[in-house]
């Protein structure tokens, strides 16, 4: 019997299977053809980059699966109306998943707090693919650091020259996990002077809101978090702000109570005093790029934008960060180009999924 799909009334998105997926309906344009902005099928996708990285003898792991609610369509014929009128016994084979984002893990020795991750988001207006770190201890989507392809806007480039790309990054695993590494270190070592945080974060703010506020309603330039995002980065921030204002008074606590009473064991300079670092900052951002409140069609633009945007803003450069990586030869040293440049992508028309005349939407 086939397997029954259906999202909880609290689901806004749902995390599934490669091979729940692969029972969904097919993607066709009106002749029954893959639309050219994506000729291969979502799961042919995933499982074409997962064979790629084992391939190339990488550990692999197809960590999330993300379909939205709002994009995915039961298609239901005339006479299964009656059948299927509650919605809670629709096969999966009846589903058209029309938007997805995928996160594939691929696990290095090293690992620690992040892991090398190709993530891809599969939507009506093409294929975009992100190589990058993504945070173990989070739930969110981002993905940092990573070149990015599409198959779509200005930098587009037909699928055969993405899946070459995809063959070279996947080749190149352990310079590219390197390279990254060493610009999160960097990051982590860029502290925030302590009398400047609030000046920094609050000239950061405004610079958002304002880049939001254009975009939205005056047309022009571009922004990284719509307003939505940016009202819910200012709240991410105040609540790790406070957690860093309490850290900072109970590290000058214990610093007074040992010039009050002494301590053979503890000395001032055996703590560690509090820092705000660029790469805490950043985590602030991927926060709220959770699949419950973010579009798929676009998450990983956005993660790829936070990440310049905010080096951009603090004088960071990566470039610098990369010189003390040991290539081998042959292998590229550029720093990733969706860190050291931010091509505009303009959106061009597509072809939209059809389905057939006999068939309606439930």
């Amino acid at each position: 019997m086939e397997e029954i799909f259906r999202f909880n009334e609290e689901e806004s998105v749902k995390d599934v299977s490669l091979e729940v997926l692969s029972q969904s309906l097919m993607i066709t344009d009106a002749y029954g053809k893959p639309p050219k902005n994506r000729p291969i099928q979502s799961w042919e996708l995933i499982q074409n980059i997962h064979d790629m990285a084992v391939n190339a003898g990488l550990d692999v792991d197809v960590a999330h699966i993300y379909v939205p609610k709002k994009d995915s369509t039961p298609v239901i014929r005339k006479e299964e109306k009656e059948l299927y009128s509650q919605g809670d016994n629709i096969p999966i084979g009846k589903w058209l998943f029309n938007k997805l984002a995928v996160l594939i893990k691929l696990h290095h020795a090293d690992d620690t707090d992040t892991v090398t991750a190709l993530a891809a988001s599969y939507h009506d207006k093409g294929i975009q693919i992100v190589w990058g770190q993504n945070v173990n201890i989070c739930s969110n989507m981002c993905v940092f650091g990573g070149n990015a392809i599409y198959s779509f806007g200005e930098e587009r480039m037909p699928f055969v020259k993405i899946q070459e790309i995809l063959q070279k990054w996947i080749g190149e695993f352990e310079i590219k996990h390197a390279l990254d590494l060493s610009i999160i270190r960097a990051m982590k070592d860029h502290i925030i002077d302590e009398s400047s945080v609030e000046h920094f974060l609050d000239a950061m703010i405004g610079r958002m809101y304002r880049n939001a506020v254009k975009c939205t309603y005056l047309g022009s330039g571009r922004s990284v978090f719509n307003i939505t995002q940016c009202s819910s980065f200012v709240q991410e921030m105040e609540q790790k702000l406070t957690e860093y204002r309490e850290r900072l008074v109970e590290y000058d606590a214990a610093i007074e109570g040992i010039k009050e009473e002494g301590s053979e064991l503890l000395t001032p300079e055996s703590l560690t005093k509090p820092v705000l670092t660029l790469w805490e900052i950043y985590n602030w951002g991927t926060e709220i790029l959770k699949p419950e409140n973010t579009d798929v069609a676009n998450v990983y633009q956005v993660a790829v934008d936070w990440g310049k945007f905010l080096m951009d803003y603090a004088n960071f450069d990566p470039a610098k960060a990369t010189e003390e990586v040991e290539l081998l030869p042959g292998q590229d040293e550029s720093v990733p180009e969706s860190i050291a440049e931010d091509p505009e992508q303009t959106i061009q028309p597509v072809e939209e999924p059809t389905i057939t005349p006999e068939a309606e939407d439930f």
